[in-house]
């Protein structure tokens, strides 16, 4: 449960006006309404604060559910890794001004740009060496820190991912990993189709897709408009189909990877199959969750109201009283709710104004309990749908349905 007069949010009771709401950089209205913190500016770090914390950790719970009932193993990967290990790969050289020395453990190291050579080390220390086990996926929720070519930057420039579903799956063979990275996409598709994000898949070769959407802070991946096939900025039709390439922005939310067996190569890592060895193939899915809070932010807004697809919303129910005289019942309301895993905003303001209500729409909270005299329970939806209950078993049979969730 939240409670608004603690809410991290400065701008929460200070409502933006509903043109400006609308017009707004979604970079900077994300910040505005208190889902991120920018450390440095809106293209670099920055926080995660608690309403976009609820967003992100109802993503991740859809795609922890998805990779667990797929037999996928969850781990937590050091954010640092030897630089030994990029080196063997032959990969240290794009990296290796950010190499660094640990005294204390007498290695050089580096922040984690990718974990591909650091998966085939953990599978080879492991001794996973039987073929008949495999493919064998891992998968975390982890920080990962990339070199980008920036051209406002002048050259390559640290472009944070925070957080992102990152999976490594190890196989036998190309044909294996292909069958796993379609259950993966299809999981990715469905989970698009849930936020309401239309995506195309870009094929770049045979074991490469990427999943992009159409955004207003795309950037360098502009699209041909017909099949989403790369275009250059100037070019007036796509070179690959001859399609329109009127210039699209778009970005990219995930993607699905198979590099191949080069880094078990480098590695020396073989796995056993029928008195010989070979080496396993090595496959990876990722998808950037700040990326997706950003476009539903973008394309959620609708007048002066955010609307969250349905289940994702980060609070789903405010709850207030007309009167402070009433607060006791407004907490006991919402603590109830809160116990029937319903996400709730304890409104402790007062005296209640518009700008409050004003507030809690540009948040994209979709219903509110008001408790009034004589214990009526007054219930509103987004829609301006309005309803009365006279006990807290009435109001959350009616939030419940409000919000979908008696199906």
């Amino acid at each position: 449960m939240l409670i608004a007069s603690k809410l991290i949010a400065p701008e929460f009771g200070n409502p933006l006006p509903p043109d400006v709401f609308e017009r707004m950089p979604t970079k900077t209205l994300v910040a505005r309404l208190g889902l991120v913190r920018y450390l440095d500016s809106p293209s670099g770090f920055f926080d995660i604060l608690p309403l976009g914390k609820v967003f992100v950790d109802e993503v991740i719970g859809r795609l922890r559910e998805f990779a667990v009932l797929s037999g996928f193993q969850e781990v937590s990967m050091s954010p640092v890794q030897p630089a030994a290990l990029m080196e063997r790969s032959g990969r240290l050289e794009i990296f290796s001004r950010d190499v660094y020395r640990l005294p204390e453990h007498s290695m050089k190291a580096l922040l984690s740009p990718a974990h591909e050579e650091y998966v085939i080390e953990m599978f080879r220390s492991l001794g996973l060496k039987r073929a008949a086990s495999l493919p064998i996926t891992v998968f975390a929720f982890d920080t990962v820190l990339r070199r980008k070519r920036n051209r406002s930057a002048g050259g390559l420039a640290w472009t944070p991912m925070i957080p992102g579903f990152i999976s490594y799956s190890v196989g036998a063979s190309y044909e294996q990993l292909r069958r796993l990275g379609s259950e993966i996409s299809d999981a990715f598709v469905s989970l698009f189709s849930d936020l309401r994000i239309p995506t195309i898949p870009v094929s770049k070769g045979e074991d490469f897709v990427d999943f992009v959407t159409e955004s207003e802070f795309g950037r360098e991946n502009l699209r041909c408009c017909d099949h989403g096939h790369p275009i250059e900025l100037s070019s007036t039709t796509c070179g690959e189909c001859g399609g329109d390439a009127r210039s699209k922005r778009v970005l990219s939310l995930a993607m699905h990877f198979i590099p191949g067996a080069s880094h078990a190569e480098h590695a020396k890592y073989r796995v056993q199959h029928s008195g010989s060895s070979f080496f396993p193939v090595l496959s990876t899915s990722g998808l950037g969750l700040t990326r997706i809070l950003m476009v539903v932010v973008d394309r959620g807004r609708s007048g002066d109201a955010l609307r969250w697809p349905s289940g994702f919303a980060p609070v789903e129910v405010a709850v207030r009283s007309e009167s402070e005289l009433d607060a006791s019942q407004a907490l006991s309301m919402a603590r109830w709710l809160s116990a029937s895993e319903v996400r709730v905003l304890l409104d402790d303001r007062y005296p209640w104004g518009p700008r409050m209500s004003a507030g809690l729409r540009q948040i994209g909270v979709p219903v509110t309990v008001t408790i009034g005299q004589d214990d009526v329970f007054h219930i509103a939806g987004q829609d301006n749908d309005t309803f009365e209950a006279r006990s807290p078993a009435e109001t959350l049979e009616i939030v419940r349905r409000l919000l979908g969730k008696n199906s």
